[in-house]
């Protein structure tokens, strides 16, 4: 691999699991330790992801739209911030990526290939991290949270569908997982140790 682009690690997990806060506190870790880091996030603030996030809002929304939304965001994002960082060898941890369509709105039906199909035109992350929560424990930081608005996939059964869809992308090795449950800092420690043993592999 090129050594002088940079990597990009994005983090996954069902609503709650506490992957937003772990993103944006492993990103500074990263910067603290030398690693030249970015933090970004999907849905993005541009003019897709706002509307996107309008959508979410809808349980009658098609998960079709989504999907294609999604997509149309992600693009986007690449081609205007992810990969310029990557080719100034900046590393980019994303909150959230392709694998959050797949399972999302593959728990609503949507085929596993056709939202790979609408994605090809971003690639892969380098790392790929899945934190991995209780239901329980993640339905109370929802019900906890101050939210204006709840999201149509914020409920149990839903956030099941969602995490048993994350367990079969980790059968299939898409995934390095990471428990989840423990405090705030113990779960930092946990994704940096990952992290960083996968840095020092791919920079070899």
């Amino acid at each position: 691999m090129d050594n002088s682009r940079g990597l990009l690690i994005s983090i996954e997990g069902v609503d709650g699991s506490g992957k937003t806060t772990q993103a944006k506190i492993i990103s500074e870790r990263l910067n603290d330790l030398g690693y030249t880091t970015e933090y970004t996030q999907e849905p993005t603030k541009g003019k897709i992801g706002i509307l996107l996030r309008k959508y979410l809002s809808d349980p009658t929304s098609s998960p079709y739209v989504d999907a294609l939304l999604f997509a149309a965001d992600r693009i986007e994002h690449y081609e205007q911030e992810i990969k310029p960082l990557l080719e100034k060898g900046v590393n980019v941890i994303t909150d959230r990526y392709i694998a959050s369509s797949i399972v999302y709105q593959g728990s609503q039906g949507v085929a596993f290939d056709w939202v790979k199909l609408i994605n090809n035109r971003v690639p892969m992350p380098d790392i790929h991290i899945f934190i991995s929560i209780d239901i329980e424990t993640a339905l109370d930081r929802i019900e906890n949270a101050s939210r204006d608005v709840i999201e149509k996939f914020e409920k149990e059964e839903a956030l099941q569908l969602i995490f048993d869809k994350y367990q079969q992308l980790i059968d299939k090795e898409w995934f390095d997982q990471i428990d989840g449950n423990g405090n705030m800092n113990e779960v930092s420690d946990r994704i940096i140790e990952l992290i960083i043993s996968k840095l020092k592999i791919i920079n070899k």
